[in-house]
């Protein structure tokens, strides 16, 4: 065979080649398109109820709580004749989950199903709480069944500890919150002043 006729052979066998790749390439479809799609994340929420009080699920309660009179080495609770309930608020509380103390309430939308844990931190109002008090000032946390240390009001300040176990969807406990002067306290006909946050956190 020539060498011309072989390299015609191999033009021709490269045409079909090309050709083929060609065809393929061709069949190629049209694009479709899913417009406009949203994702929205849902939100983490915990509410409070005092229920003998207004026994309403809120963000927050002043029940203005005083203690008087307390002594150097006296623990004694906060708020003795209020029940105070905090809930895992999943888009709805369930009196039924709720040991029937507060009232449920109608769907809340964009809420998660997160479990959360319930971290105190304590706001000294300053000058309404002097320094001394504020370290010879402690609180004890008993929430779900389990007590928190003790820990200075100085130490609650900037506290990252959650209490108690983490409270499921749609459910609730009791908090009862404790305060003890230190037994070395010489604070005198003193008062302190603060507020208690508290957070839910996965």
């Amino acid at each position: 065979m020539s060498k011309k006729l072989s390299y015609q052979i191999v033009l021709v066998v490269f045409a079909v080649v090309c050709g083929c790749g060609a065809v393929y390439a061709a069949f190629v479809s049209n694009t479709v398109t899913i417009a406009n799609n949203t994702l929205t994340t849902g939100e983490a929420a915990i509410k409070i109820c005092d229920y003998t009080g207004s026994n309403s699920w809120t963000t927050s309660l002043s029940p203005s709580l005083n203690l008087d009179n307390v002594a150097p080495g006296e623990e004694r609770e906060l708020f003795p004749d209020r029940d105070i309930e905090v809930g895992n608020d999943g888009g709805y509380l369930d009196q039924a989950l709720t040991n029937n103390r507060c009232p449920s309430y109608a769907l809340t939308p964009n809420r998660t199903q997160t479990v959360l844990a319930i971290v105190p931190i304590v706001n000294l109002l300053s000058p309404d709480c002097p320094s001394t008090l504020a370290t010879d000032i402690s609180l004890r946390f008993d929430f779900n069944g389990t007590s928190s240390s003790a820990k200075t009001l100085l130490d609650w300040s900037t506290n990252h500890q959650l209490i108690g176990d983490a409270l499921r969807p749609n459910t609730a406990s009791q908090l009862k919150v404790f305060a003890a002067l230190a037994p070395d306290s010489s604070s005198q006909n003193a008062s302190c002043t603060f507020t208690i946050n508290l957070t839910g956190q996965q």
